[in-house]
């Protein structure tokens, strides 16, 4: 197991991983204002000036040592929140087009680093695309609580209002119309946020316009 440290802020939003190779020592505690350890001074100094820094918190993640720098800190950010001084999950949804959920994907953009769902349309076909809770989340998203559907490319027309604001209610968003590119082999990413951090992370998948399908 590898111990991790992330701050946040006043109102339970994660702010950012602390990173240090092959996991904190137990020991360390950055919350500790009168610590004498050379870390713990570097870090507070570089965190506890910043706009509405509350605080840190840590958890343990399965992998070990050997992994170094493993990738479970940003996942642990952008799945949680902060509440009573402990890590809290954030409710979880996914994204539905044509009736077919998207697999989840934190990555965003035509060429993220991350695997990023890709879906075949034709050249200006317009698809359907809602959002629901997922069936295991752990709390349920309120009715009310809007997201932004947009795409990161300001000359495309997936959107007929770009960004697009869709919000909750009964458990999932109403559908909003998405067009593939005009072109043969073209491809444009949307990316869905809660307004909120509270109620969720960033999502994406890309639509590449194709011939035939």
């Amino acid at each position: 197991m590898m111990k991790h440290w992330l701050w946040y802020k006043t109102n339970g939003e994660l702010g950012g991983e602390l990173i240090y190779p092959c996991g904190f020592p137990d020991d360390f505690d950055p919350n500790d204002a009168d610590s004498k350890d050379p870390q713990v001074i570097a870090f507070r100094k570089n965190f506890v000036d910043l706009p509405d820094f509350h605080g840190f918190v840590s958890y343990a993640c399965p992998c070990g040592p050997e992994a170094v720098y493993c990738d479970c800190p940003r996942q642990r950010h952008l799945r949680s929140y902060v509440s009573g001084g402990e890590l809290a999950p954030k409710p979880t949804y996914e994204m539905v087009l044509d009736g077919v959920v998207i697999p989840f994907s934190l990555g965003f953009g035509v060429h993220s680093k991350n695997t990023v769902a890709t879906v075949d349309r034709t050249p200006g076909q317009v698809s359907s695309l809602y959002l629901r809770e997922t069936a295991d989340t752990p709390e349920s998203i309120p009715d009310g609580v809007p997201f932004r559907i947009r795409c990161p490319n300001p000359n495309a027309t997936m959107l007929e209002q770009d960004p697009t604001e869709v919000v909750f209610e009964k458990g999932r968003t109403p559908a909003v119309d998405v067009v593939a590119p005009p072109g043969a082999g073209l491809i444009e990413a949307l990316g869905v946020s809660p307004v909120s951090y509270r109620y969720g992370h960033p999502q994406g998948l890309r639509i590449r316009a194709w011939r035939s399908r």
